[in-house]
């Protein structure tokens, strides 16, 4: 744990001190980024896609496919206006699990490949016609020297490395000039954070290293010279703010999360402008 305690005294990406605001949890003042100093890592591997998964929805991942399906395909449609037309277009996902988003991707008209850590995961997804390559991020990128990408998708997975400036340094080499990076990343800047802090701690998973914010994105992507396109909201949970299960509050609550992106998980497309 020292090691990770000096790690958190400057921030990673604006090199200023960071402060305290929870027991676990540090936080730039300037970029506004949040660092867990109490981070573990975890294996990857058959039991966390299928026990943990099923734990939070109810089901295993594999068995989830129809509803994991018809959100990859939601944030193609995002992009749509963006690139307008798919085909032939090359595209990266990091942490591309059983190959689910690949597939959609390749129905789009996408020429795609995935890089998984999960040996479990990226077998199925050779298995059943998807290019993965079996691997972590960081190690994959030392080796991936020359080809580059019109598009690059990581969802739920940049939280989970220490070495962040490497991470976007590498998805700056490896997209296209115009290329687009799609994110989907947990926000602190949501009602789990604001309304219900004890809770956030205790539920926090000890591998997500750093919480990103609407603003701390715009923040790091201006470093690494990208543009913020458009963020949307990845999940509506009126029932976490006050009195929210009240119907017309209900709604309320809905147009100002939408609105403002306030919420605890968010979708951003990034283009890089250099």
């Amino acid at each position: 744990m020292n090691h990770l305690m000096e790690k958190y005294k400057l921030c990673e990406f604006c090199g200023i001190s960071t402060h305290q605001i929870r027991k676990y949890f540090f936080k730039c003042p300037k970029c506004k980024n949040i660092y867990n100093k109490s981070y573990q890592t975890i294996a990857y591997e058959d039991t966390y896609f299928e026990t943990e998964y099923k734990k939070q929805y109810g089901k295993s991942y594999i068995d989830d496919k129809k509803n994991i399906q018809l959100k990859m395909q939601y944030r193609l449609n995002r992009i749509k206006p963006i690139l307008q037309d798919f085909s032939g277009k090359k595209l990266l996902e990091i942490g591309s699990a059983a190959g689910f988003f690949l597939e959609i991707a390749n129905e789009n008209g996408f020429i795609s490949k995935g890089w998984e850590i999960s040996t479990y995961m990226s077998e199925y997804a050779n298995q059943n016609g998807n290019t993965t390559i079996q691997g972590n991020f960081l190690d994959l990128l030392d080796h991936e020297k020359n080809d580059q990408y019109d598009v690059i998708s990581a969802f739920y997975v940049i939280e989970h490395f220490t070495d962040q400036k490497k991470i976007w340094e590498g998805f700056q080499r490896l997209l296209k000039k115009g290329g687009l990076l799609l994110l989907a990343v947990p926000s602190y800047f949501g009602p789990a954070f604001y309304f219900h802090k004890d809770e956030w701690d205790k539920n926090h998973p000890k591998d997500h290293y750093i919480d990103y914010s609407p603003y701390g994105i715009k923040t790091v992507c201006n470093l690494f010279g990208f543009k913020k396109l458009l963020i949307y909201t990845e999940g509506l949970h009126p029932e976490r703010f006050l009195l929210g299960n009240v119907f017309f509050l209900k709604y309320f609550y809905s147009i100002i999360q939408k609105t403002f992106n306030f919420s605890d998980t968010i979708y951003i497309v990034l283009k890089k402008s250099n």
